[in-house]
């Protein structure tokens, strides 16, 4: 059985994470991507003091939110 993290409201892993956003025309490339969820989960790992167990859990966030900033980045620009 999987266990849901609890967030904090209003806590944004990528506050920290992301890089600002490229100039016109020019794309995060997939190691920009894979940094950014590596240090969302990190920061998600170490509110929870990193407790072992949910690695996995906080890769798969990290990587949801990612892509939900990235998605949003594209279609505003």
């Amino acid at each position: 059985m999987r266990h849901r993290l609890a967030r904090p409201p209003n806590f944004n892993p990528l506050r920290f994470s992301m890089p600002p956003e490229p100039p016109q025309r020019q794309r995060h490339t997939p190691e920009d991507r894979q940094s950014m969820i590596a240090k969302a989960a990190y920061l998600l790992a170490e509110r929870r003091n990193f407790a072992s167990g949910h690695e996995l859990d906080d890769w798969l966030a990290a990587e949801a939110e990612v892509d939900r900033e990235l998605g949003k980045r594209r279609r505003r620009g």
